[in-house]
């Protein structure tokens, strides 16, 4: 711990305790402005049960407007009602001396609870935890079912201002851990670790964020590959929230972004976390909820600089059902049944890469398995103002980037990079679900570029064609370059393809290999004018309208 992290208003003397904490004497006066938790029963020693004298300091400090202090060592607690460990009240501030240095341990078969602190869904502003670690001991207090949820906190709606620092929090079954509604909420540089052993498969958030105006930074997700309840490990619900930093390992799902809140949910940055061992990594649900059911669902939000390493080869187990995972391994993309419009999306500079994929049962789920992107199952939902741009991605088992929302105006997909696009293993994932970019609304999309990517198919060779673009869609694709030299292997059929659809494809760039032939260029649904370079002969292919001919 450091002088930083310590409140203002605490007395010299308390500061200097905290940044070198030491063992006071039995008795000693303390600061009023901080409630020490011995003073009131709790022997922290790492047995009998201190529930009760950690609740008596919490009520004093809510009456005094005092701190609790959570001394070095071990403070054994249990639930004395399965609704709640701790009463609290609001602006209560309880600080310990360093993560694993101060601990709140669940005692041995304590059973259920629903939650740590407070009661689930009340009300409560200016709460603060900062600098302890709180261990869930679930190897030793193993959940059966999770109807209680075991939360660390549930605050409803209409909370306003609740922080968590510097606080670890381990050996981790519950429903989630931190479900807030409070705005102005913090999570910043915490620790999660989730019980990877037990058998109970279910749904869990780590940290489920239900209110606006908040900040989750520079914390550490700790879960494990095909383990019951690693899930999800960031959910929020509402806008102008900050995400930032985090370091995402071993979930089902790194993040839900979702616009499932009582209004659009507006300004969400997601920026430079890094989510590895994963199977979906960012996934945004644009739905309705309740009343909300016009508007936007996700509007002016930025996905940008995060790394996502998906490893969906050693995923085999659902974590939520235990049932076998059924593909549709993902990068950042819209769910498939979002039903509240999108508008506004950036998604710059991100890196993802996905296993290779050897075995030819690996399971994919079609049209919805892509690097980045949105295919609308039900092609009703529109998307406005979107651009993906500067983003890498390898390996992609089906496309890399796909657009096909029901409609929607003003796409821009530009100078990405991709290698070795539609390299599924598995014969049965078709050539049209096999390319380095496609567009493909059932409607149209008005105002599409697709500018300057870089389309490179890898060893593997299963990518089928460079760009893909198929609907009613007004497309230019200008400055892209393909190389698709894969060898024996290769299953690149074209440069481009694309059918003849409210408007044709107006597209000129460069074929770095193989040579380019005639049937490698499509027929139908092209605009007169476009061109192609062959870079390995130097050739230009014209299309006038009605053929192909290429030129020096």
């Amino acid at each position: 711990m450091t002088g930083a992290n310590c409140r203002f208003f605490i007395l010299a003397f308390v500061l200097t305790m905290s940044i070198c904490p030491m063992p006071m004497a039995r008795g000693a006066s303390r600061s009023s402005s901080l409630i020490d938790i011995r003073d009131y029963g709790a022997k922290c020693d790492g047995s009998g049960n201190d529930t009760a004298g950690i609740q008596s300091a919490i009520d004093a400090a809510v009456v005094a407007g005092a701190d609790v202090l959570l001394p070095a060592g071990t403070c054994i607690i249990s639930p004395p009602s399965v609704s709640y460990i701790f009463k609290i009240g609001s602006n209560l501030h309880i600080v310990g001396q360093g993560m694993g240095s101060s601990v709140l341990k669940v005692k041995d078969g304590a059973g259920d609870f629903t939650v740590i602190f407070g009661s689930f869904g009340a009300k409560y502003d200016g709460l603060e935890f900062r600098e302890f670690t709180i261990d869930y001991n679930a190897t030793n207090n193993p959940a059966l079912s999770l109807a209680q949820g075991r939360l660390a906190i549930g605050t409803t709606s209409g909370s306003r201002g609740m922080t968590w620092d510097r606080v670890e929090i381990r050996d981790i079954s519950s429903i989630n851990v931190i479900y807030s509604g409070s705005q102005y909420s913090q999570v910043t540089n915490c620790r999660f670790e989730l019980n990877t052993t037990g058998t109970l498969h279910h749904d869990h958030s780590t940290i489920y964020m239900a209110a606006e105006h908040a900040a989750i930074v520079n914390n550490m997700f700790v879960g494990g590959i095909n383990a019951g309840g690693a899930v999800t490990a960031i959910e929020t619900h509402g806008g102008k929230e900050t995400i930032t930093g985090n370091i995402i390992d071993g979930y089902l799902v790194g993040m839900n972004l979702t616009g499932v809140a009582a209004s659009d949910s507006e300004g969400i940055v997601v920026n430079g976390n890094s989510i590895v061992n994963g199977y979906y990594g960012i996934t945004i649900w644009s739905n309705n909820y309740r009343s909300h059911t016009e508007g936007y669902g996700i509007t002016n939000a930025t996905i940008s600089g995060n790394v996502i390493r998906l490893v969906q080869t050693l995923w085999t187990t659902n974590a939520v059902t235990g049932a076998p995972v059924i593909g549709n391994a993902s990068g950042i993309t819209i769910n498939p049944t979002a039903n509240l419009p999108v508008k506004t999306l950036l998604i710059t500079g991100n890196t993802i890469e996905y296993d290779l994929e050897s075995s030819p049962t690996a399971p994919f789920s079609g049209p919805s398995e892509m690097g980045i992107g949105y295919w609308d199952a039900t092609n009703s939902n529109r998307a406005f103002n979107v651009k993906i741009t500067g983003n890498i991605v390898v390996n992609a088992p089906a496309s890399a980037i796909r657009w096909a929302p029901g409609g929607g105006d003003n796409v821009e997909i530009s100078e990405n990079m991709i290698i070795n696009a539609g390299s599924a293993a598995n014969p049965g994932l078709i050539s049209s679900y096999r390319p380095g970019v496609m567009v493909s609304p059932a409607n149209g999309i008005s105002h599409v570029a697709i500018l300057r990517n870089n389309i490179i198919a890898g060893e593997s060779g299963g990518m089928a064609y460079g760009i893909e673009v198929l609907g009613d869609s007004c497309v230019l694709a200008d400055g892209n370059s393909v190389s698709a030299s894969g060898g024996p292997k290769s299953g690149y059929l074209q440069y481009i393809r694309t059918n003849a659809g409210k408007c044709s494809t107006a597209f000129r760039g460069i074929q770095l290999a193989p040579p380019l032939q005639s049937s490698m260029l499509p027929s139908i649904g092209v605009r007169p004018g476009s061109e192609v370079l062959d870079a390995t002969s130097g050739r230009t292919w014209h299309y006038n309208g009605t053929s192909w001919a290429s030129t020096r």
